[in-house]
């Protein structure tokens, strides 16, 4: 059991009733069914109505939650326009371990705005964003190929106490979890050339020392990867196509999210990566902000 989360935790599964949804709640259960915690499907309506798209979203993932044999119940607030505010305040009241939510639209740019920026920036726990890409499918109860591309050895170590518990529930103990690191090689330079530069190698074995370092200090079972791209977003793109991965799963920094205004500017921070990688995207994928 990893130290961000105790056990029992108490999860906040934010929920709009709509079916992109559903995957945010496969991974909520996953770490429920794991750690023995409760989840709670936290709903904010703006009347005593609920939409029929809602009503027969929420039956599925309390058929989908009784198959993983979890502790689920769903509860809705009325509240007219603060969906985010009554998020956060449930978050704070009900002393919540984890909010996990779904990423609506393309990523940041256009889709961190203000309910899901407010809930990164405001929540008292560990929130856990899943973004779909346009065309998704639903994850499988049982993951076989799961993603980590290399960012930090910080955020590195965020991914990988995630996907240790998430892999350690019996439906994805034998899983997969490929540590991946792109090597960009320059459009001038053959990529075939590059591969045996001494630079590369020296790159490459730094990051296999520092996957032993993550693999000695998480005691997550990781098969390193160096992927060598133009580019590091398709690499990673590319990559999870070629291995048919299910998820890919990142650390995130609250810091790292800009106001839209400022976003243009800094076009080579995390955040524009991350949505660029976004664009490439063949599954779902999840940012997990401590």
């Amino acid at each position: 059991m990893q130290d961000w989360i105790l056990p029992y935790p108490k999860i906040l599964l934010a929920l709009g009733g709509i079916g992109r949804e559903v995957n945010a709640a496969m991974i909520a259960f996953h770490l429920a069914m794991e750690t023995g915690g409760e989840v709670v499907g936290f709903h904010v309506q703006e009347s005593n109505a609920v939409k029929a798209e809602a009503k027969h979203f929420f039956g599925d993932i309390i058929n989908i939650a009784s198959k993983f044999q979890v502790n689920f119940r769903i509860k809705s607030r009325i509240s007219r326009g603060r969906v985010a505010h009554e998020i956060v305040k449930e978050l704070k009241n009900g002393k919540y371990d984890v909010c996990i939510c779904t990423a609506r639209m393309k990523f940041l740019s256009k889709f961190f705005g203000s309910v899901t920026r407010e809930i990164v920036r405001s929540a008292p726990c560990r929130v856990i964003l899943v973004y779909n890409p346009d065309e998704y499918t639903v994850l499988p109860r049982k993951l076989s190929t799961i993603i980590i591309p290399q960012e930090s050895e910080y955020l590195d170590r965020i991914a990988l106490e995630t996907i240790s518990t998430i892999a350690s529930s019996w439906v994805a103990r034998n899983a997969k979890i490929i540590f991946v690191h792109v090597t960009e090689i320059p459009s001038t330079v053959p990529i075939d050339a590059s591969i045996e530069s001494p630079e590369i190698r020296e790159e490459e074995f730094e990051f296999l020392r520092e996957a032993g370092k993550q693999i000695i200090s998480t005691g997550v079972n990781i098969i390193p990867k160096v992927v060598v791209s133009r580019d590091r977003a398709g690499g990673i793109g590319s990559f999870a196509r070629n291995v048919n991965a299910e998820l890919i799963v990142m650390g995130a920094e609250r810091k790292h999210y800009t106001p839209r205004f400022l976003y243009k500017i800094f076009k080579g921070t995390h955040a524009r990566f991350v949505e660029s990688l976004a664009d490439r995207l063949c599954c779902p994928a999840v940012f997990v902000f401590p």
